[in-house]
């Protein structure tokens, strides 16, 4: 009679309990659904029913009895969880002090315990005053507790499976998103959801995540606490905090030394405030409550920097209007540029190198794909975007596990070039447009004050070292675009050093007097680049999309043309190891990105139009172009040929006939006009030259469009 009764009591104060750790549990974000909630109820009064059957198992084999006292006093003992009853029916009880609302469920527990624990100790002294029995009934209860346990497993794991399904989000594509200055594809992630991602093959390497508060967020938070949970390893859960600033990205990495061999994948979840111990140790995860979500940019994974490791790091700065003609590192009257002097003494200088195109767009994406403007698709007014199956530099870079960044300038008010979206953007964990502006030094004193100025290639050039001095232990690619020079706008920030008639100077004193604030600027940026001891394995180019060309208006320069000057710009490759020499074959910008890498251990996946121009290479007639009709001009050894092809760029169209506009020879002289009209007296080598522009154009098209 009592055995059948006890067993009843049992049961009823074992839901009531699991109902009660539900609600507790519920309150906390560890109950995501109905699921959920059953299988926290069934697991919860497993467990106390066999705390229950266990204490009378321990009961009988100390003091085996009989009779119903021992069995009356734990019914008792179990009718303490009647108390809970107010709290799971929302009784609203009227508490002396704020602080014990927060604390209710504490106190209903405290309650429960002390009556629990009174009555276990009746039933105990009840025990010892009873007829002794057989322990035979000891391992009955034992074996019932044992069957309620195995029970509690099942419901553990789907309360767990429960929590997982809801913290977890679908790994989708990011999109690109804007916080402050630079652009990162990043995805949305609520506060307590698990992004999930694969970790084979990545031991050794360095896990880095960019987190950023979203735009339009009021209340985010001022500190992340994120939790690493590696998979398949024998690591506890790691907590990192984060403190993201305000309207830009901040970075979180995680050394490659703690992703060990054989991990198979990766959960990582962050929260505004810092979880306590036994969360952290049971390896449970509440889901957030909270509205709260946090742009996450990556996972990205960095090869860590060793001396072993022969792919150097990269440095590619390109400076808008930087003319070969005009640099004192080739032979130009002026000292323009001493600190590019001084690192083309352990540089390869290709004395005769040229632009694909005088304009930035179409000559920089030449640079970062090694394809000429009529592959790639910028050119004019055609701006992209930039072919599926073309890689540009960083993407062939991201795949060797490089970290890369690009500062492009790109929002000038003169004009938006590289901007995020048309392909620029391409292979770059980060990508900053900004062009750096600041009121004019006279701003302050102007009770109507004008437009703003440029801040200085510095700001840029900041930008880009605090980049990489984040990432200096990391194999790294970094584009910088510089774009004040070609503004043609004197500050007094730049000085006189070049001033002739200061009061009214003329253009081509105005461009050396900025191009040395600017070298100066470089040069300094180099010299805090040496202070990194990663500086050793660095490959730094400097090089231009385009020159400007003062012969054609001497009152200066206006859009740049098919001439020497405008485009013939200067390549200084300063190798890790130091070797100088000066190439003095013809080559063009599109040799960079296969040259770079090959540095790097790598190749593009498409056909290059460019050579490595650190092996030995044939002998090379570069092509420029611009216009529409489209105009193309061949240099070939001392000789520049311009053809006007009455075509279409990137369509078989025919706008007019074709005709030769110019066959001259070039000049060595800096700023010299072409000394000489060829047509006359090598009309066989302009026809062949025009024969080459002819099949150039043909193949050209044909890789884009059909022929009709």
């Amino acid at each position: 009679m009592f055995f059948p009764f006890y067993l009843l009591c049992v049961g009823v104060s074992a839901g009531i309990f699991g109902a009660f750790v539900r609600r507790v549990l519920a309150l906390q974000g560890f109950v995501p659904d109905f699921e959920g909630g059953l299988a926290v109820v069934a697991g919860a009064a497993a467990v106390y029913a066999a705390a229950q059957l266990c204490y009378m198992a321990l009961l009988q084999l100390l003091k085996p009895s009989r009779g119903g006292g021992p069995y009356l006093a734990e019914s008792l003992s179990l009718g303490a969880a009647l108390i809970f009853v107010p709290y799971l029916a929302n009784v609203a009880v009227p508490w002396p002090w704020s602080i014990l609302y927060r604390i209710e469920p504490f106190i209903y527990l405290t309650a429960f315990g002390g009556i629990h624990a009174f009555f276990k100790m009746v039933s105990f002294f009840a025990a010892l005053q009873s007829a002794p029995g057989r322990r035979l009934i000891a391992p009955v209860w034992a074996a019932l507790a044992a069957f309620c346990l195995v029970a509690a497993c099942p419901a553990y794991d789907q309360w767990n499976e429960s929590l997982d399904r809801a913290r977890e989000i679908p790994l989708t594509e990011p999109v690109p998103h804007r916080v402050g200055s630079a652009y990162a594809l990043a995805r949305t992630l609520p506060e307590g959801a698990i992004l999930r991602f694969d970790l084979r093959g990545q031991a050794g390497r360095n896990l880095v995540l960019r987190w950023a508060k979203p735009p339009e967020s009021e209340d985010g938070p001022e500190t992340l606490y994120v939790t690493i949970q590696i998979n398949n390893s024998n690591q506890k859960p790691m907590v990192i905090t984060v403190n993201p600033a305000d309207e830009e990205w901040t970075e979180m990495r995680l050394p490659g030394v703690q992703i060990p061999e054989g991990s198979t994948d990766c959960e990582i979840l962050w929260s505004g405030k810092k979880e306590p111990e036994w969360v952290r140790l049971s390896g449970l995860r509440p889901v957030a409550v909270s509205s709260r979500e946090m742009l996450v940019s990556g996972p990205f994974f960095h090869a860590v920097r060793t001396h072993e490791m022969k792919a150097p790091n990269i440095v590619l700065i390109a400076i808008d209007g930087l003319g070969a003609e005009r640099c004192s590192v080739f032979d130009y009257a002026r000292n323009t540029t001493p600190a590019m002097k001084e690192l083309a003494e352990r540089a390869v200088v290709f004395s005769y190198a040229f632009a694909s195109a005088p304009e930035a767009s179409a000559a920089l994406m030449s640079l970062l794909t090694g394809v000429n403007p009529l592959l790639h698709g910028f050119l004019g007014a055609h701006q992209g975007p930039l072919p599926d199956a073309i890689q540009t530099i960083p993407q062939c870079l991201m795949a060797k596990q490089y970290a890369t960044a690009a500062f492009t300038e790109a929002e000038a008010p003169g004009g938006h070039d590289l901007t995020y979206g048309n392909g620029f953007e391409r292979g770059f964990d980060l990508f900053d447009p900004v062009f750096p502006l600041v009121a004019p030094p006279d701003a302050a004193n102007d009770p109507l004050p004008g437009a703003l100025v440029p801040a200085g290639a510095r700001v840029t050039l900041n930008k880009a070292l605090e980049w990489i001095t984040a990432h200096r232990e990391e194999a790294f690619f970094v584009f910088i675009r510089l774009r004040e020079l070609a503004g043609q706008q004197l500050l007094p920030r730049h000085g006189s050093t070049f001033l002739r008639t200061p009061r009214s100077p003329n253009p081509g004193d105005v461009y050396d007097t900025m191009l040395r604030d600017m070298d100066r600027q470089i040069g300094h940026f180099l010299d805090r680049l040496k202070a990194l001891p990663e500086y050793e394995q660095t490959c730094i180019v400097i090089t231009a999309p385009y020159g400007l060309d003062f012969t054609i208006n001497p009152r200066g320069p206006g859009l740049p043309a098919l001439t020497e000057s405008a485009l013939r710009v200067p390549i200084i490759l300063a190798l890790p190891q130091g070797v100088a020499r000066t190439q003095v074959g013809l080559c063009s910008i599109e040799d960079l990105a296969p040259t770079l890498l090959h540095l790097a251990g790598t190749a593009f996946m498409h056909e290059s139009a460019g050579s490595n121009l650190l092996e030995t290479y044939g002998p090379k007639e570069p092509v420029s172009m611009a216009g529409d009709p489209l105009v193309l001009s061949i240099r070939a050894p001392w000789r520049r040929l311009t053809w006007q092809s009455g075509r279409s760029p990137f369509s078989w169209e025919t706008r007019e006939r074709d005709a030769i506009i110019e066959f001259v020879e070039t000049s060595t002289r800096p700023g010299a006009r072409p000394t000489r009209d060829l047509m006359a007296r090598d009309a066989e080598t302009a026809a062949r030259l025009v024969e080459r522009l002819r099949e150039y154009l043909r193949r050209c098209i044909s890789l884009h469009t059909t022929a009709p």
